[in-house]
């Protein structure tokens, strides 16, 4: 699979998860492509019965990933067993990138399936659920009594070195229209050695960190892009995010602009 591929499959693995069904049709068609093995869909199988349906979804895309050509196989297969939702999701964020030729092509009632869920969603908006001690806190403006219990260790991420933890450093030493914050240099060192002594790799690379001292808002987004598909393909446990400048609230200033 190609790096544009895989990356749209993790930047969209959260909406992909929750459209995707795996049934035993989509396996089958992954397997007579030779996407899928035998193997892979007898783990499948185990998944969804021991951890459900999500569980199994992610686990498909993770397991495409790694396949050649599977990003097109996926789609078409999609198509076959009427999942319009997930396959529009991949044609779409493939356009937007300009890789959509030779991709399978969706049915027209996609395009009415998309505009129909859209207005439904305008029009007929879902109610939200509370429970009646909220209720009568939002609505009635009554007391809201609070209880408060020890976290439990199964719904608990752990921190590093037990978990998997990273962090990214970004501190601008050159701002446009400032005196250069000479004294970021030794906060940048000093991070790195705090977070390195909890246990947390440290992003960008050291060459970047220690040579590029006037960031600008592209580099930065660019930088940020790379941590979070990091992130997320390595299913970290904990991150921490440290940003050093000028700037005031919502706002962060760079070597050029805002």
């Amino acid at each position: 699979m190609e790096s544009w591929e895989s990356d749209i499959l993790i930047r969209r693995r959260y909406d992909l998860i929750n459209k995707t069904d795996c049934t035993p049709n989509l396996i089958a068609k992954l397997v007579e492509k030779k996407v899928l093995s035998k193997d892979d869909r007898s783990s499948l199988t185990v998944k969804r019965n021991l951890e459900g349906q999500e569980a199994q979804s992610d686990a498909l895309y993770t397991t495409v990933e790694k396949k050649v050509n599977g990003f097109r196989i996926l789609i078409g297969a999609l198509i076959q067993v009427d999942q319009l939702a997930p396959a529009k999701i991949l044609i779409e964020e493939a356009n937007k990138l300009g890789k959509g030729n030779g991709l399978p092509q969706l049915p027209p009632e996609a395009d009415e399936l998309s505009s129909s869920t859209t207005d439904a969603a305008c029009t007929q908006p879902e109610p939200v659920w509370l429970p009646k001690d909220m209720k009568n806190f939002v609505e009635n403006e009554l007391e809201l009594d609070v209880h408060s219990a020890p976290p439990d260790a199964n719904d608990m991420y752990s921190l590093p070195p037990k978990g998997r933890g990273y962090a990214f450093i970004l501190n601008i030493i050159e701002i446009s229209g400032q005196e250069p914050r000479l004294g970021a240099k030794e906060d940048t060192k000093y991070m790195i050695k705090l977070l390195k002594g909890l246990g947390y790799k440290i992003f960008p690379d050291k060459y970047t960190l220690y040579t590029r001292s006037n960031w600008n808002k592209e580099q930065i987004i660019t930088e940020l892009e790379k941590f979070k598909t990091k992130c997320i393909r390595d299913r970290v446990d904990s991150i921490v995010v440290y940003a050093g400048s000028h700037g005031y609230e919502n706002t962060i200033l760079t070597a050029t602009k805002y």
